[in-house]
Parts: C-alpha cells; structure tokens; sequence
C-alpha cells in the first residue's frame, strides 16, 4: 500500500452556543409561556461502518487521520461523524469526532462485546438503530467500510465445497464461518427503508445492478465503485465536507474521489471508477433492461467491458449486456432509450483511462454500472442465489 500522508496542525476553535428569546406581548393577548426553541436537529450524521479485521486492517488508521483532517471544514456543532470499528487491537466500538482544547480526536461513544461478529444482522441493526435514536438529524448517511465483491452470495459454511464468499464485508476475527461476510439481499433489509440520504459502498465492486436493486427505497443515492477500488480507498478528508451539512452532495463527494485518484502523483496508481445513482429513477433502468431482454435468452459477453479480474465475478458492463440482449432490428431504439434511463438515474460517473487489468475502458460504453449475466441452464449454488435477488425477478427472467 502507498499512502499519501497530508499533515496539517490542528488549530483549537472556540464555538459559543448563545440563547436567544423574544417574548411578544399584546394588550389584547396574554404572552406565551413557551419560548422559542430553535430546532435541535443536526444537518447531517454520518456513520462509518468499518470492518477492519482483514487485510485491510492497515488502512483504518490513515482513514481516521483523514476524518480528522476533514472536521476542520466541517462545523461539528451542526454535523456528526461517527465510526463503528471492529479492528485486531480493539473490542468492537463506536467513536465520534469531537472538537477539544488540542484539536480535533474520537472519543469513544460505546463499546461492545464481541459476542456478536461485525457483520451478524443483530450488530449492524444494533450499531444503525442506536445511531439513529440518538442523533436527531435532517441528513444520514451510511459509509460501508471493508472488502466486498458485490452481488455474488457468501455462502458461509458452504465454502468448503469451494464455491465463492462473494458479498459485503471480511471479518476473519470471528470464529463463525457464517458470520464472516453478509450477503447483500441481507444487509439491504437490515436499513430503515426511506432514513439515508446516501449509502456509499468505499469498498469493490458494488456498483452493480443487482446490488443497486437490493437498496432501492432504503437511500436517496447510492455510490459504490464498478470495479476494485485502490486499498487507500475514499480520501475522507475531501470527501466528507462534500457529505455533510444543509444539504449533503454526493455527486461532488464522488467528483472529488476520482479527482484524487485521476491526479495522484504515481501514474501506476491513477486506478479508479465511481458512479452515483439516483435511487427515485432506478426503476427506469429495470423498465428497459425487462423489455430488452424478453427478447434474447443467453449471449456471449467476449465483447463485453470487464469490470473484475481473478476469481471475482465476473461482472461486466451493463449497457453492453442491454445492447447484446437486444435483437438486431430493435437495437437502435433500445439504446437510446438505454441512454436517456442513464442520464436520468446515474447523476455522476467517471472512469480513468484503464481498469484494474491494465485494459482500457471505452468511455462512450462505460455506464458506471456492472451486472452478471444470468445463465438459465445453470444450476449451481450462486445461480440459485442469483434468483432469488429481486433483480432477477424485476426483469422478469
């Protein structure tokens, strides 16, 4: 891992909170006995959920200095941003960041036994309800933190049949084999439906249909990445005052992630792709991929756009698929229906010039958005799982 390191001197602010009531009299009007209350809501709270106890354990640390760094253009009267870990050094806790004499430092909220692994349903419902019960705000966002591979199941004790734990989160402390990692369709019921204003995935691979589908209703944007991301990550301390206040801009949060990536000081490393979906349009693109794809049972996707490498996936281009299912004499209507469903429903999305395999990415096809592609005649483990994803049955397969 390379890190760059941007040290700053954090510098005490004094904030002084002042009441002030105004008592309105009238000859004709007794005067009320209830004075002004200003409104107590925070602008924004965002929640980190980070499950550190993998390989990535090494890069929380470098993140927390850059939630640091960030709070310096955040005013923390008026915003919250707390972090449940789950690290090799620590129990489980749930820090926020508070401004003191010295700067700025997380102060622990609560911790946590450790009978419950970090990504059991009962702990991630526990770590959100809490936070929501506590932190009245006009704003929530949630920042999943940790590995991920998308829509593909974690099949837990399964895997010794060697199939693929493919899904949100690696917690190697735990020593549940099933409690390891959680699959999407899961973890998208465990969120309040209609609470986020965003659920941002800094984690690969899950800027995918399926996973997309999974949390519509639970965030007004959803941000993830379409291929890996780099183990740095999201840069916290750029993004996060984009996130947070009166009205939070995901948009611009993810402008400023692949700002970061599109001009890092090593080409090697200028690696990044990033899409953000409007989450009240999503049933658009289910529309126009149902109706394309009554037509073509399988096709090969050879030509597609591959947004993974190794074992991972594969999960390849959305609009490729869309076009490919789509009958010859059909295909020009299909495609620009496919290019206005686009541009109403992914409000942002940027790629660098090449993936992850070293190959180039198409800029005209690139949508932001991968996909697997469904094969009929399988009946594998993950195909089955692949069906009951409510992806699989919006389509109409």
């Amino acid at each position: 891992m390379l890190h760059i390191k941007r040290i700053k001197k954090y510098i005490g602010r004094t904030i002084i909170f002042g009441c002030i009531s105004m008592i309105l009299s009238s000859c004709k009007e007794e005067p009320s006995d209830s004075p002004y209350v200003e409104d107590e809501k925070y602008d924004t709270t965002v929640l980190i959920y980070a499950v550190a106890t993998n390989s990535l354990s090494v890069n929380l640390a470098p993140d927390k200095e850059e939630m640091l760094e960030a709070v310096e253009n955040i005013d923390l009267s008026r915003n919250k941003i707390l972090i449940y870990q789950t690290t090799y050094r620590n129990s489980p806790q749930l820090l926020e960041i508070v401004h003191t004499e010295d700067g700025y430092s997380f102060e622990i909220v609560k911790e946590y036994t450790e009978e419950l692994p970090a990504l059991s349903p009962s702990r991630i419902s526990e770590v959100i309800n809490s936070v929501l019960d506590t932190y009245t705000s006009n704003n929530y966002g949630l920042i999943f933190w940790s590995h991920s591979s998308g829509s593909q199941p974690f099949l837990g004790a399964l895997q010794s049949q060697n199939l693929p734990a493919r899904s949100f989160g690696q917690d190697l402390s735990t020593k549940d084999p099933t409690a390891t990692s959680i699959n999407i369709d899961l973890l998208a019921s465990l969120i309040p439906d209609g609470v986020f204003n965003f659920i941002w995935f800094d984690s690969c691979y899950m800027s995918n249909i399926e996973s997309i589908y999974e949390f519509r209703g639970k965030c007004k944007y959803f941000v993830g990445y379409p291929t890996e991301v780099l183990d740095m990550g999201m840069p916290y301390d750029l993004v996060l005052p984009c996130i947070t206040g009166v009205k939070p801009d995901p948009a611009k949060g993810a402008e400023e992630f692949f700002k970061y990536y599109s001009e890092y000081p090593y080409s090697s490393l200028r690696i990044a792709t990033v899409a953000v979906i409007d989450m009240e349009e999503v049933e658009i693109l289910s529309d126009v991929c149902r109706e394309a794809y009554q037509y073509v049972g399988t096709v090969s996707p050879y030509s597609f756009l591959c947004y993974t490498r190794g074992s991972t996936g594969p999960f390849y281009e959305l609009g490729d698929y869309v076009k490919a299912m789509t009958p010859e004499e059909y295909r020009d209507d299909f495609t620009t229906e496919w290019e206005k469903a686009l541009e109403t429903c992914v409000i942002y999305k940027a790629a660098t010039e090449r993936d992850f395999n070293g190959n180039y990415i198409d800029q005209e096809r690139y949508s932001g958005i991968s996909c697997h592609i469904f094969n009929p005649e399988d009946e594998s483990l993950k195909e089955s799982y692949y069906r009951s994803l409510s992806w699989y049955d919006s389509v109409g397969w």
